[in-house]
């Protein structure tokens, strides 16, 4: 795990999908991007460009999801707009649109499609992504985290508090972190077979559940 600097809004381990998936075969990496757009690149990640102010219309990006193979990136906004680079692209919403501030996005596998869900757990479907469920989260729990299951036949949702919500073939798994100390969520990372995953704390740290204990 690395510490962000002030400025960066979001960042992703290269070679991975909504932060689960395999390593980059060209070795560990990863992005960080600013709420202007600018995304740099470290340990072995290649910069595929940055978003314009133009292109942001004066909003923040959120969040950076990488391709399975980490030839690409897509940069999230708050308002829901998807921007595409290196062999990420874009795609058509499939289901119901989602209302509200976006909070995060998940690629499918074969990276034809990802869902965006928002922090009161209304999930949006695109390309390929199935429409599995939402749930209805309050703004003192909000969703803080999506992430698609190895296979993208599923996915997990959290909240700020830790609650997960589990759709498609994702599984719940028990943690190693005594009960009660789950708290200040800000995202979630799953293991390369998505039999665990850990819990990215506020203050720094993480709760590892299933083979991620």
């Amino acid at each position: 795990m690395y510490a962000l600097p002030g400025n960066v809004s979001a960042a992703a381990r290269s070679g991975t999908s909504g932060a689960s998936g395999a390593a980059d075969p060209a070795g560990p990496g990863y992005w960080t991007a600013t709420p202007t757009g600018k995304v740099n690149g470290y340990g072995g990640a290649p910069n595929f460009g940055s978003a314009t102010s133009k292109e942001l219309h004066h909003q923040l990006v959120i969040g950076v999801a990488p391709t399975t193979n980490g030839q690409g990136y897509w940069l999230l906004t708050g308002d829901g707009k998807v921007l595409s680079f290196g062999d990420a692209h874009t795609y058509r919403l499939t289901g119901r649109s989602a209302s509200g501030p976006v909070v995060g996005m998940a690629p499918t596998r074969d990276n034809k499609g990802y869902w965006l869900v928002t922090a009161t757990g209304n999930v949006s479907a695109y390309g390929d992504a199935a429409t599995l469920g939402s749930i209805h989260a309050n703004k003192q729990q909000p969703v803080v985290g999506v992430a698609a299951t190895p296979d993208g036949h599923g996915y997990w949702l959290v909240t700020a508090a830790g609650k997960m919500y589990r759709f498609g073939d994702a599984q719940l798994y028990s943690a190693n972190a005594p009960r009660g100390t789950v708290v200040g969520v800000v995202g979630i990372v799953v293991t390369s077979d998505g039999h665990g995953y850990w819990l990215l704390l506020r203050d720094g740290r993480f709760a590892g559940f299933g083979d991620a204990a």
